[in-house]
């Protein structure tokens, strides 16, 4: 919420929500490395901006580790840090 601006219904609603606030010139970045970290299960790590939900740019620091959710899909576990 102190970050993005979004509380924890708004996320529930669109777990995409904060992987499509990432800066539009960082975005194309940030999806391969998400992908390069499901295809190997490693580590994903990115320091970048992103928009919150008013539009103001924060810089933040992302670490996290996948894992299969036992669905099919991937969850990961991380860390978000405002580095602004």
């Amino acid at each position: 919420l102190e970050i993005y601006g979004y509380d924890k219904t708004e996320r529930q609603h669109d777990p995409s929500l904060l992987l499509k606030r990432v800066h539009p010139d960082h975005m194309e970045s940030v999806i391969k490395l998400v992908h390069e970290s499901a295809a190997a299960l490693s580590r994903f790590e990115w320091l970048g901006p992103i928009l919150n939900k008013y539009d103001q740019i924060k810089w933040i620091r992302v670490k996290s580790i996948p894992r299969p959710d036992g669905h099919g899909g991937i969850l990961w576990d991380g860390l978000i840090t405002d580095v602004t």
